[in-house]
């Protein structure tokens, strides 16, 4: 099964057709809209966009359905061979999803929080860097977002 599903190569089509509607997309646009957009920006979003979209987007409805598939199979087993603990299969994926809600919700909304504070605080940098360099605190600015980019990472794990 693992083979079929590399020679299927779902991610790479589904990235390929994601890739190509974003550049006619782009193309088909009137000139002061493509004005607006800079061409990095396209760059950027038909190289590194389009791929985060599928794979942590797309590809993950797959696994979805392969767990829910694997539940199934489980609690059709479960049973036939035992049906009084059938509620031990009904069960568990309701506390495995509190869990999970409990334990990934307060962190996400933190991840989101710092990497908002992180882009202004990068914008601020940017802006005032004449002024960091005058004073020459970039080595301080490189220290300072060195273990805010670790910290971010960090919470990534």
């Amino acid at each position: 099964w693992d083979r079929i599903r590399v020679n299927l190569d779902v991610a790479g089509t589904l990235r390929a057709h994601l890739q190509g509607g974003a550049f006619c997309r782009y193309m088909n646009s009137t000139s002061k809209a493509r004005e607006h957009m800079p061409t990095s920006l396209m760059g950027q979003v038909i190289l590194n966009d389009a791929q985060k979209v599928v794979d942590d987007g797309f590809m993950k409805v797959f696994g979805c359905v392969n767990a829910c598939v694997k539940l199934v199979i489980v609690t059709a087993f479960v049973y036939v061979e035992n049906p009084s603990a059938i509620w031990v299969a009904v069960f568990f994926p309701i506390i495995m999803a509190i869990w999970l809600r409990c334990r990934t919700g307060s962190s996400r909304s933190q991840m989101i929080a710092m990497q908002y504070q992180f882009v202004r605080e990068c914008n601020a940098v940017c802006t005032y860097q004449s002024t960091l360099a005058a004073y020459h605190w970039r080595g301080n600015v490189a220290e300072f977002f060195s273990k805010r980019i670790e910290q971010l990472n960090e919470m990534r794990l």
